[in-house]
């Protein structure tokens, strides 16, 4: 799938971002710094740093009212990951997606790692409130480019909280690049492919573009 290696950095002009959809995006450190964790056997080991990443990555669900999270996976320097927008009016979240009727949504709360890093940091979990957050959510239309910004703004923030309180190894100017990737998924052929080059990506991480390491 040639299109998902390019790394564009421009959204779509005249594009609505808030529109009701699937949208495969890319996330990578800044300067493709590995601080997430490493590939061992295949399988991405994820530290600290990228259980931390985990977690505010699934709070996009709690935190953004009309928002699916599908699939994502954590790499050692980059975030790739499937957002569904299926409407800011629609706070009970259907079972199923119109516009996708053979293939089931996949909604991703928690996950073992960021029940582990949670839990290992004493965040107190309940309901849709979390540190940073309040209990608020937006109910107006999420936009991609909002949700990723969030992602950056409160993850870098708590990053820097442990680099302060448990001796992280600080980033370099910024934990993120200004931008990111984004594709448009336009049918379910295109997010089944999505979805296996996302499950695919560590067994491809010695060639991965994103992989700096001895190149």
């Amino acid at each position: 799938m040639p299109e998902l290696r390019k790394r564009k950095q421009i959204r779509l002009p005249n594009y609505d971002y808030s529109e009701n959809g699937y949208y495969f995006v890319t996330v990578c450190t800044n300067d493709r710094q590995n601080i997430f964790g490493r590939i061992e056997n295949n399988q991405p080991i994820l530290n600290d740093a990228g259980n931390m990443i985990d977690f505010w990555w699934s709070e996009i669900f709690v935190h953004f009212c009309g928002v699916r999270l599908d699939q994502h996976i954590i790499m050692p320097n980059h975030i790739h990951a499937i957002i569904n927008v299926v409407g800011a009016d629609r706070c009970v979240r259907p079972i199923l997606n119109n516009n996708f009727p053979s293939i089931p949504n996949i909604d991703i709360r928690t996950s073992s790692n960021t029940d582990k890093y949670h839990e290992k940091m004493g965040h107190r979990m309940s309901g849709h409130d979390h540190i940073g957050n309040s209990g608020r959510t937006h109910r107006s239309a999420p936009t991609v480019s909002g949700m990723i910004q969030w992602f950056k703004t409160m993850s870098t923030n708590d990053y820097i909280r442990n680099v302060k309180t448990n001796d992280w190894p600080p980033f370099n100017k910024r934990l993120w690049q200004r931008s990111f990737h984004d594709h448009i998924i336009r049918n379910d052929r295109s997010l089944n492919a999505i979805r296996r080059y996302i499950a695919n990506n560590p067994i491809n991480w010695e060639q991965d573009i994103d992989n700096l390491i001895n190149r």
